[in-house]
């Protein structure tokens, strides 16, 4: 474990190359954590993209904004959604409802994002397995 940083960043750098990623930033552990390695790993070769959907908690755009872009001095890609989320979220009460809701409207938001940012070979995304496996529709899991 004393050198996983630097035998990480080496692992990235020599899959990555001189090629471009684009990377899903939350603001949470995981995606922060993410960012920081590769970053660390290939610089300038990495676009975050930051959605604001709305149901964030008081002033976490702001911060992402200021760790990551100004801090960090990471290219950083911020998506004002907020309207968007909040207007298709109207009057829908069903929890199972909202979820689906809310993940069909940020992948389209982050497609047309990616589409912004550039072309990029690679697409990182900072999650647990167990994050993993519930974004995994149902119909797609091989059968046993």
């Amino acid at each position: 474990m004393r050198h996983y940083l630097e035998h990480a960043v080496e692992v990235v750098r020599a899959q990555v190359g001189k090629e471009r990623v684009i990377l899903g930033l939350s603001g949470g552990v995981d995606s922060s954590v993410a960012a920081a390695l590769i970053h660390r790993a290939i610089g300038d070769h990495l676009t975050c993209i930051f959605v604001n959907n709305g149901l964030l908690r008081a002033r976490e755009p702001e911060t992402v904004r200021q760790v990551f872009g100004r801090n960090f001095q990471l290219k950083l890609q911020c998506e004002e959604a907020s309207k968007l989320f909040l207007e298709r979220l109207r009057h829908v009460t069903n929890p199972e409802r909202k979820r689906k809701i809310i993940g069909r409207t940020f992948i389209e938001v982050f497609q047309t994002a990616t589409r912004r940012a550039g072309k990029a070979k690679f697409l990182a995304q900072g999650t647990l397995y167990p994050d993993v496996i519930e974004s995994v529709p149902l119909r797609a899991t091989p059968p046993r």
